[in-house]
């Protein structure tokens, strides 16, 4: 989440944005990848654990599986949304000066 706020501290006010529509908009998108985290974190944990603890052949164990990997690709995704937000930062950067 540094990258964030290295991008609110280094960019200048877009053309047609005042600084409350800027800072609502970081809010949400802090929000949004806030929650993916956690909910993404939460759902391989409890997957996790659903399927260790249920017998293997069972239908407890199969949803425990799936659990794990739609919190996998939770993660996933929040982290390649942070890089592809680091990348756009950068290619701003490098064009402004």
């Amino acid at each position: 989440m540094s990258g964030i706020f290295r991008l609110q501290m280094q960019l200048q006010s877009f053309d047609g944005f005042t600084d409350t529509e800027e800072m609502k908009l970081m809010w949400a998108y802090d929000g949004f990848m806030l929650l993916m985290f956690y909910i993404g974190l939460s759902t391989l944990a409890g997957g996790a654990t659903l399927w260790l603890a249920s017998p293997k052949t069972s239908e407890r164990s199969s949803k425990g599986v799936y659990l794990v990997i739609s919190g996998i690709a939770m993660l996933i995704i929040y982290f390649g949304i942070g890089v592809l937000m680091d990348i756009l930062n950068h290619i701003i950067l490098s064009l402004d000066s």
